[in-house]
């Protein structure tokens, strides 16, 4: 689907919020529109300028693909080191004052947050992989943005707008994440003894 006349006439500028948020030691770069109200995680390696920076490329491209343009980001000090760096990209940083943080995107991580702990609550496994916690914020995000957003863009949810993927039952809804499930293994050789299906 392109995306609406009147949408783009009214939004191609974007405005993001972004900040870090952890879960269970584990770092995630996260980015909020605010009249799109699309959201974004990425997982970090670590926190150097050059990964921070290559996580807003990632987003910036997100956006420009469907003709929007990142104008502003908002974050917080400790992200002071990639002014220039933005500003060469056309995109000018918002800085917060010292001990001061950007309440949207502090208010959206909370929501986040707090549906990763419902997931896990409903999970049987008392320690959880490194790929089970990212696949958990991964869910987390991608839901939140199928839906239609009070304050959003009416209509249209903020997923099929940016991504053009449509939501499918069949296939974004057969399995819950951390389920039990046997997937297929395609054989390399006629050998009888080798299970088609492995444990996940």
């Amino acid at each position: 689907m392109e995306v609406p006349r009147e949408i783009m006439k009214v939004h191609k500028n974007v405005v993001l919020v972004a900040d870090i948020f952890f879960v269970q030691g584990y770092p995630f770069f996260v980015t909020l529109s605010r009249n799109l109200k699309f959201n974004t995680t990425e997982e970090l390696s670590d926190m150097e300028s050059a990964t921070l920076l290559a996580a807003c490329d990632n987003v910036f491209n997100v956006y420009s693909r469907r003709g929007f343009k990142v104008q502003y980001i908002m974050m917080d000090m400790q992200f002071e080191t990639l002014r220039n760096a933005l500003l060469k990209r056309g995109v000018t940083l918002n800085g917060a004052s010292a001990q001061e943080h950007v309440g949207e995107i502090e208010r959206f991580i909370r929501v986040v947050k707090e549906r990763i702990r419902a997931l896990r609550s409903r999970l049987p496994y008392k320690k959880l992989p490194h790929r089970l916690v990212t696949a958990m914020v991964r869910h987390v995000s991608r839901w939140l943005n199928v839906f239609c957003p009070k304050n959003g863009i009416p209509g249209v949810s903020p997923r099929t707008l940016l991504t053009e993927v449509k939501l499918d039952y069949n296939k974004h809804c057969r399995v819950e994440v951390g389920s039990y499930v046997q997937t297929h293994e395609e054989p390399t050789t006629n050998n009888v003894d080798r299970a088609r299906t492995t444990c996940a």
